[in-house]
Formats: C-alpha cells, structure tokens, sequence
C-alpha cells in the first residue's frame, strides 16, 4: 500500500557525509531517510527555505519544460531496491500519461516545487523502523547534533 510522506528536515549522515533527506508519513508518526547527492540537497532546501536563485536550476528547467509541453506531474512514487533508491514521475496531458523513472533527490526536488504528494511503499517505512542505521531517538539526536552549515550557506 502506498502512504503519503513529506519532507520534514535534513541531516548529514556522519560517517560517509551524505546528505539525508528526512521524511514522515503524512498521517502518522513513521519517518524514513533517504541519501540524495549535495546538489538535490540544495535544490531541496533552498526550496524549503524558500530561497530563489538567480538563474534557474537544472530541476526548474525540468518543470518549465514539463509544463510548456502540456504535461502536469500528477505525483511522485519512491522506491528502493536493495540500498538504492529511485522514483516514478506521474506525468499526464491532454493527450497521454506517461511515468518517468529517476533519481529520488530529483523526484523530490520536482515534487516540491510542483506541489505535488509523495508516495513510498508502506513496507519502505516498515524496513526503515527496523534497519540498523537513523530513525527514532537515534534520528533526532543526529540531526539535532548535524550542522546545518554543511549543507550550505544561503543567503536572503
């Protein structure tokens, strides 16, 4: 079954300095984790912050075409196979719906700046409550501890 989850904060996973993305089901307390590289990271966050850049980003680009063409991204659909992750584009217009396979960390930068919902497989948050590594008490306490000046700097 699919659930819906936002984006709720950002960490830095210590040993490898790999930015995490930190997502919660949208009616629950469940949270899940996924890597993203720094430039998703960025696009992610500054969207959050809401931070304007001067020239637009690779992902802005992404949208403007999408929507030039006629197409709306309906919704995003996360996946992970073994500790990889990827997503599922829903994109429709008048004429087709096509579903479009791509990296998490874009799939979620895209999602946010169309405002759209994301979806992960129930079992994702099942395996994330149970894996070694972040979620609950140990979560909090890293990301209360990640210094946020490693993501980047911006500047309003």
């Amino acid at each position: 079954m699919l659930i819906a989850v936002e984006v709720v904060s950002f960490a830095l996973e210590s040993d490898k300095h790999i930015p995490l993305v930190v997502m919660r089901e949208s009616r629950g307390e469940r949270s899940f984790t996924i890597p993203v590289s720094v430039t998703e990271a960025n696009a992610i966050a500054m969207h959050s912050l809401n931070v304007s850049s001067e020239k637009p980003l690779a992902i802005d680009l992404v949208k403007n075409i999408t929507e030039t063409l006629g197409g709306i991204l309906e919704q995003v659909v996360l996946q992970q196979s073994g500790e990889a992750f990827s997503a599922h584009l829903f994109i429709v217009s008048k004429a087709q719906a096509v579903v479009i396979n791509c990296g998490a960390g874009d799939a979620l930068a895209l999602a946010l700046r169309c405002d759209v919902p994301v979806f992960i497989d129930d079992a994702m948050l099942d395996t994330n409550e149970s894996r070694d590594g972040l979620h609950g008490q140990k979560l909090r306490t890293h990301i209360a501890q990640t210094d946020t000046l490693e993501l980047g700097r911006y500047f309003l």
